[in-house]
């Protein structure tokens, strides 16, 4: 997972994560799960969550699926939710 900050837009501050746009934790494989579990501590900087959701893609067929699944969010959200 890969975060790129737009250089020539001053709206958005990796200094200050409130002004960065993400809503959601995309992945794709195990490893990948495992680094968004981490990075769902956002959640206590900014003060929304963001979910984890994987992204599953069918190149054969040129199709793209998004699955929201309760248990690849961490602990803290499945106590919450």
């Amino acid at each position: 997972m890969v975060l790129s900050i737009p250089v020539y837009n001053n709206a958005f501050q990796i200094e200050n994560p409130k002004t960065l746009p993400i809503e959601v934790f995309f992945y794709m494989n195990e490893t990948a799960l495992v680094e968004a579990r981490g990075y769902q501590d956002y959640h206590d900087t900014v003060g929304f969550d963001v979910f984890i959701v994987k992204l599953d893609l069918d190149a054969t067929i040129g199709l793209v699926t998004y699955i929201y699944n309760k248990l690849d969010q961490t602990d803290a959200y499945n106590q919450a939710s």
